[in-house]
């Protein structure tokens, strides 16, 4: 959504797709962090049900997840602070006028 509201023309669509966009991003992270705290609790819950003594530990994967999840957040907020400022998208036009004294 990001790439077809950077290339598009009209300022009312490119308004509505960075909107869409981050609040994609906002329920994609709020997902993230509901699935990396609800699976190992229920990873453990599981393991405590079935009597089992093992051990276990997280893995580097897990670590990766949390990191994704912030990254994706602090993206999310960059995007809703940038992207209110409509003058800055769309008026960066310069128009110069030469006349023929100048040339």
């Amino acid at each position: 959504m990001i790439g077809v509201a950077l290339f598009s023309k009209q300022p009312k669509l490119k308004i509505h797709l960075y909107r869409a966009s981050y609040y994609a991003m906002l329920f994609g992270v709020m997902f993230m962090l509901m699935a990396l705290v609800i699976f190992p609790s229920m990873f453990c819950h599981e393991m405590y049900a079935l009597q089992r003594g093992e051990n276990w530990l997280f893995g580097w994967s897990y670590g990766l997840g949390w990191g994704a999840a912030l990254v994706l957040f602090l993206g999310a907020i960059l995007m809703i602070w940038d992207g209110e400022d409509e003058q800055e998208i769309f008026f960066k036009e310069k128009n110069i006028l030469m006349n023929d004294y100048d040339a």
